[in-house]
């Protein structure tokens, strides 16, 4: 009894894997961070693009306020997001730029059950 128990739940698993696949989208976003001119604050803006496949698109743009430019690279990492690049500023006045990516699992269903 046991082994028949266990054969049907090795099928039952097998099928419901069978119409529910998983993709893996790479989704990119950058932030740009100038320094307040007064105070050790950074200014961040977060741009997830336009054109996103999977963040919505009422949040392309995002700006937020941190004490130290640290604080700002913990918060990105700490929702996920992985550091890819980094682009210095030119001169003093200039933004830093950080892009970063992070992987979505979404589910999509098999059509072969319609």
């Amino acid at each position: 009894m046991k082994k028949i128990l266990f054969a049907l739940c090795i099928l039952f698993g097998m099928y419901s894997v069978s119409f529910a696949q998983q993709d893996s989208v790479e989704q990119y976003c950058e932030m740009a961070i100038s320094r307040s001119i007064f105070g050790q604050s950074v200014s961040a803006k977060i741009i997830y693009g336009k054109n996103s496949l999977i963040i919505s698109s009422d949040q392309v743009k995002e700006k937020k306020e941190f004490p130290t430019l640290p604080d700002a690279l913990n918060y990105m990492g700490a929702l996920g997001w992985k550091l890819v690049t980094t682009n210095e500023p030119q001169n003093d006045s200039g933004d830093w730029r950080f892009i970063f990516k992070k992987l979505f699992v979404r589910k999509r269903e098999n059509s072969a059950g319609k």
